[in-house]
């Protein structure tokens, strides 16, 4: 079905660039991106997509041309394994963290991945004159479904940043117009910083989206003042894509504001505060599920504490099983896991602390207890060859009193 839709796609834009990659000053077209898949030979088990270069795309075309689901890699993940058993009817698999120090698997449909594709591009009105500016992975659900999908399904063309510095995305902005401009807050803070939109027309950006972390109220307030430019939260998950954004031209009255529904996706609060989330692009299932939760097609159960108020959703606690680190999110688990076989090391505690900076939203603590005396650079070096260097803790705390080992972040935050 998918390889099918694309071969409709391509009858419509074979000579349209599909491409830009920014940066390189390298281009492709929907017929050159065909032509690289129809080189490849036949393939009977699931591909590995990996984000980075232009080669993702042909990757899950041809995928989907044999008949086979493919799985998106992020550029940097290291080490990943093969579900064991993969649905008959899967295309699509997202390697995901879970709660401990592994990754799991989720499993998707053609029709599961295309209702979500489809319901961001008639919600954003996303279209082929629009080019989408893309300064997030590919491989992670919002880039996926906002930004490859849209480019297969609706010949929607991708200008991909080969990294979002300011001066690349300012020289991309300034090249085209009716921009879709798709980041995370912190990118969209160092551009701001960066003055990258000053003296760039209206008409250059269409629309402008922000996801993976909370949208800081001042940030959203000081690009509407200082460009006329208003940045859309935009609130997605995994399991289900797009759940709910923005959609107003006015600024929000709270950062926890996440937007209404979208058209097609029902949401109701449950007792505890999380989310039940039913619609036609939730998951099939998962690589292995806890007792907890819920995924059973159209029903997903989101752990993120939600309120309603007047049809808009409000962010009252993010999911407590994981750090969300400048839109990156990790398993407590597996930062906990890296501080496991030092020696001397007699109990530690992983805390998760408000930044500072708003658009890191959390800062990582390391609470310590040695039976022995210890040096701490060894103990970072330990830590640093099991996590990348932005989930490394922030603060190291050194025999803290007693109470920071039962207390929450505020007990902790008044011993430092």
């Amino acid at each position: 079905m998918l390889y099918l839709l694309w071969k409709k796609t391509l009858a419509h834009h074979a000579s349209a660039i599909a491409i830009h990659e920014w940066g390189k000053d390298r281009e492709w077209t929907f017929q050159q991106l065909d032509d690289m898949l129809q080189l490849r030979e036949n393939i009977s088990s699931p591909a590995i997509a990996r984000a980075g270069d232009v080669e993702f795309f042909p990757q899950i075309l041809h995928a989907w041309k044999c008949q086979q689901p493919v799985v998106l890699i992020e550029r940097e993940l290291k080490q990943y394994s093969m579900p064991h058993e993969i649905p008959a009817d899967c295309v699509l698999i997202k390697l995901v963290p879970d709660r401990e120090n592994q990754v799991r698997a989720i499993f998707f449909t053609a029709e599961q991945i295309i209702a979500d594709a489809m319901r961001i591009v008639e919600a954003m009105q996303l279209a082929p004159h629009s080019p989408n500016l893309a300064a997030i992975s590919m491989a992670h659900s919002y880039g996926f479904s906002s930004v490859v999908l849209p480019m297969i399904l609706c010949g929607v063309p991708i200008v991909a940043l080969s990294a979002p510095f300011p001066a690349l995305a300012a020289s991309a902005v300034q090249s085209f117009s009716h921009l879709t401009i798709s980041a995370v807050p912190a990118i969209w803070r160092a551009w701001l910083q960066a003055k990258i939109f000053e003296g760039v027309a209206a008409k250059n950006v269409r629309l402008a989206l922000s996801a993976g972390a909370p949208l800081a109220l001042d940030l959203e307030q000081k690009f509407l003042d200082e460009h006329g430019i208003k940045i859309h939260n935009f609130y997605g998950a995994s399991e289900c894509g797009a759940i709910a954004w923005d959609a107003s031209d006015a600024p929000r009255d709270s950062a926890n504001v996440l937007g209404e529904p979208f058209s097609g996706v029902k949401c109701v609060v449950q007792e505890d505060g999380k989310l039940l989330i039913s619609s036609d692009a939730v998951a099939s299932a998962y690589s292995n599920i806890h007792q907890d939760e819920t995924l059973q097609h159209p029903h997903v159960l989101i752990n993120d504490q939600i309120e309603i108020h007047e049809g808009a959703l409000r962010l009252v606690r993010s999911n407590p099983h994981f750090f969300n680190i400048a839109g990156r999110k990790i398993a407590i688990g597996k930062i906990s896991a890296a501080f496991d076989g030092i020696a001397g090391l007699k109990r530690h505690r992983i805390v998760g602390v408000p930044s500072e900076d708003p658009e890191r939203v959390t800062d990582v603590v390391a609470l310590l207890e040695f039976e022995q005396a210890a040096h701490l650079r060894e103990l970072k070096s330990h830590v640093a060859k099991a996590l990348d260097s932005w989930a490394m803790p922030r603060r190291w705390l050194i025999a803290p009193p007693e109470a920071c080992w039962q207390g929450d972040a505020e007990e902790i935050m008044r011993h430092w």
